[in-house]
């Protein structure tokens, strides 16, 4: 193997990169300039610099010299790449086979949680609700309890009612009188209450139907009395306004004939005649 010149090992020492890794530092001009001239004096000798040479072999030294120049900055970039460190490759899991994508997945099975039993009331305590619902019921005495109110009687019913009629309460009066039927109805005072109902009832509301019902019902009550003749001239009265003439006529004669001396006989004896036309 050849000996190398020992300039041309002085100039790869002057052109060696820096002790530091990685690609290598740029170079200013001046010191470029001078490592070129540094190589041409290294490669030639000394006289053919200082005869002119042919332009063929200065191409030829310039050329050699500035591949040195970039390959070894080239070089150094590549051996700093291939000794960085490398990621390590994605590990992938192998893709399923055809039958382990038909296979369902194994059920777990759920938890069992244990079931803990209630536990059974005692005797003592079932009986304590017992004992507490006896300690608040309140306690029972001896004390007679108020009598309900007195249902009023029909004295107070019949004065009532002849109060409101006084004050001209019509349809109040009625009511009253009817309350004291229904809750007396055996009483003397039901007569006189059924015969002032009619009165009511035929003068005032403007209801002979209603006034012919309680007169009928005042001359049922009792054969005799001293207001069957008004009750009768009532009746009379009412089957009038009702347009019943053979009713009335009917009561007319009733009327005269068992109260001869009552005070309607007079009116009775002038309608009757209107009625049949007899003088």
């Amino acid at each position: 193997m050849p000996e190398q010149d020992p300039r041309l090992q002085d100039l790869l020492q002057d052109l060696s990169l820096d002790d530091g890794p990685g690609p290598a530092q740029p170079l200013r001009p001046e010191e470029a300039r001078q490592q070129v001239i540094a190589a041409l004096d290294a490669v030639l000798p000394a006289q053919t610099l200082a005869t002119p040479a042919p332009r063929r072999r200065a191409w030829w030294a310039v050329a050699a010299a500035a591949l040195v120049f970039i390959a070894l900055p080239a070089g150094a970039a590549l051996w700093s790449y291939v000794r960085a460190p490398r990621p390590p490759p994605e590990l992938r899991p192998p893709a399923p086979t055809e039958a382990e994508a038909l296979t369902p997945p194994p059920q777990v099975p759920a938890p069992q949680t244990a079931t803990v039993a209630a536990p059974t009331p005692t005797a003592e305590a079932r009986a304590r609700p017992a004992r507490r619902a006896a300690r608040r019921r309140p306690r029972r005495t001896n004390r007679p309890r108020p009598a309900p109110p007195a249902a009023p009687s029909a004295e107070q019913l019949l004065n009532t009612a002849s109060r409101l009629s006084g004050e001209q309460q019509w349809a109040a009066a009625a009511r009253a009188y009817e309350a004291l039927i229904e809750a007396h109805p055996g009483h003397r005072a039901t007569y006189v209450a059924r015969i002032s109902a009619g009165a009511l009832y035929l003068d005032h509301l403007n209801a002979p139907g209603s006034a012919a019902r309680a007169y009928r019902a005042a001359l049922a009550q009792r054969s005799t009395g001293p207001l069957h003749a008004a009750a009768r001239w009532g009746l009379a009265r009412a089957y009038r306004a009702q347009g019943d003439q053979a009713r009335e006529s009917k009561v007319l004669r009733t009327l005269l004939q068992n109260h001869p001396e009552a005070l309607q006989v007079r009116q009775a004896k002038l309608r009757l005649q209107a009625i049949e036309g007899s003088p």
